[in-house]
């Protein structure tokens, strides 16, 4: 991938993760950490049926919030 691609790439990714910031608190508890759980799904590659690594999934969850 070129330097202005991964660049771009990277800006959206950062508003992407404003915006999340901003409208997490829209959901319940169990429904925000249940969209957290299948975003680290997506954003690791695992497929749905894949067990889900718990203590990597909180460290990721963690250092999530405080991004």
């Amino acid at each position: 991938m070129n330097s202005d691609l991964r660049s771009l790439c990277d800006r959206v990714q950062r508003n992407c993760h404003i915006s999340d910031a901003r409208h997490g608190t829209e959901y319940g508890l169990c429904t925000y950490l249940m969209k957290m759980r299948e975003y680290y799904r997506w954003e690791q590659g695992l497929g749905f049926d894949d067990p889900l690594p718990k203590a990597e999934v909180s460290d990721w969850l963690s250092a999530r919030e405080a991004l």
